[in-house]
């Protein structure tokens, strides 16, 4: 959401208490920033509605292509190994 809303990704660090941390560049206000921090919430349940979508309409290997894209770039911009 952060880069829909013309904000900078500049990484994500993950906690060894499993939380985590998502970091963006751009205004401290606005819709950008409300967005940013309101997908946090609402975006997993949205993909995993998503993904139930695509498996009842059988089409099994598009959802995994795309499983494996988000993990791939979630890969990418983590910025620490694992905690801290």
């Amino acid at each position: 959401m952060a880069l829909l809303t013309g904000r900078t990704l500049t990484g994500i660090t993950l906690h060894s208490d499993t939380s985590g941390l998502t970091v963006s560049r751009g205004k401290p206000y606005g819709l950008g920033m409300i967005l940013t921090a309101a997908s946090g919430y609402t975006a997993p349940p949205l993909l995993g509605l998503g993904g139930a979508a695509l498996l009842a309409s059988g089409r099994i290997t598009l959802l995994l292509w795309l499983a494996t894209a988000l993990l791939v770039a979630l890969l990418v911009m983590i910025r620490n190994a694992y905690g801290h």
